[in-house]
């Protein structure tokens, strides 16, 4: 006989919610020429690999299909200015970025295509959104720059409350002001963020057709690798802060982000529901992903929540994956039911049993 569960999993602890950590010094300087590997206060994305040597500083390489090598900075910023010295890589769909995140997708962009979006000359896509408003395509705008492929620029953002300033090697490209829209999607980016770092291909034959077009055309992968190199970044932010905290309710503004200097602890209790992923998890705990990865090293950003086959085929032989989500016991928030064969007891609790056939 076997014996199915039919299970209700609450797994709550008190758990502290840190606010995002903030720069506490006026100036930060990054000169990846001098490193050897990742630095501590930045984060290598998954499965990807970028190496570090002088002269060229950080190497993002794409040597073939679904590589998409990046780092992100563990630090948020809110406003500031932000410089980064790059050299973008060749290759028609091949996109190299710069680009400040937040957890509220708010965004800034500085992307580039391998054959600059199919134009005859030098070309930079400077890019907006707000809240993650993706809207018309109508906020892009490509202003020239030399030999981008070819040659070391520095594009900075001079990002504040009122204004936002896009610049290459010191001469201003593009201004766009504050327009007090909360809703839509012209909304000002004006919540922390993270500067990431990397490279994708739009040209990828899975990729929408709109989007191919849009990177220059199809990659062709038999002239890879393709590769762009980031020699230092620098960061004055507008004010030192040691970490930013969201409210409870927000209202998407700047100014109801909060600076503090200490540690806050909130509320951390959630009751996960169908279609929750990790990054949709941390938003409404309004805390970062890596913040909630770290306590839950199984968390995903995709819909199944958990890398299924590498974590629960070592408890169990048969699960439902459309209805199941489950935790680690580090996890702090958990309310989902499941049905599923020849559970670990040590692992989980299980608060009603029924269905014996």
């Amino acid at each position: 006989m076997t014996v199915r569960y039919s299970v209700w999993l609450i797994l709550v602890v008190t758990a502290a919610c840190p606010p995002i950590p903030g720069l506490t010094t006026s100036t930060y300087f990054m000169d990846f020429t001098q490193q050897t590997t990742t630095p501590p206060d930045w984060i290598l994305a998954d499965y990807a690999k970028v190496d570090y040597a002088s002269p060229n500083g950080a190497n993002f390489t794409i040597a073939k299909r679904k590589e998409a090598p990046y780092i992100w900075s563990r630090f948020y910023v809110h406003f500031g200015r932000i410089e980064v010295v790059m050299k973008v890589a060749t290759g028609g769909g091949i996109i190299t970025g710069a680009v400040m995140m937040s957890d509220d997708l708010d965004e800034i962009d500085w992307e580039f295509s391998g054959n600059n979006f199919g134009k005859s000359s030098g070309s930079v896509l400077t890019n907006y959104f707000g809240k993650g408003q993706i809207g018309w395509s109508d906020r892009g705008a490509y202003p020239a720059v030399d030999a981008p492929q070819d040659k070391f620029h520095t594009y900075a953002l001079d990002w504040q409350p009122d204004r936002l300033v896009w610049s290459i090697d010191g001469v201003t490209v593009r201004t766009l002001n504050n327009n007090g829209a909360t809703t839509g999607s012209y909304q000002y980016p004006q919540t922390p963020s993270r500067l990431h770092l990397g490279m994708w291909c739009a040209g990828d034959p899975d990729q929408a057709p709109g989007t191919v077009q849009w990177a220059g055309g199809y990659t062709d992968f038999s002239t890879a690798p393709f590769s762009a190199f980031v020699k230092s970044v620098r960061i004055t932010p507008r004010n030192a802060c040691s970490s930013y905290n969201y409210p409870y309710p927000f209202d998407g503004t700047y100014k109801s982000v909060q600076c503090s200097n200490q540690t806050v602890t909130l509320p951390c209790t959630y009751a996960v529901v169908a279609g929750d992923d990790g990054d949709k998890i941390a938003k409404k705990l309004t805390v970062n992903f890596d913040t909630l990865k770290s306590v839950n090293p199984g968390a995903g950003l995709d819909g199944s929540w958990w890398d299924l086959h590498n974590i629960f085929d070592h408890y169990f032989d048969a699960i439902d994956k459309q209805h199941f989500l489950f935790s680690h016991s580090s996890l702090n928030y958990f309310l989902i039911s499941a049905n599923y064969h020849h559970i670990s007891t040590n692992h989980i609790d299980f608060f009603e049993q029924n269905d014996y056939f």
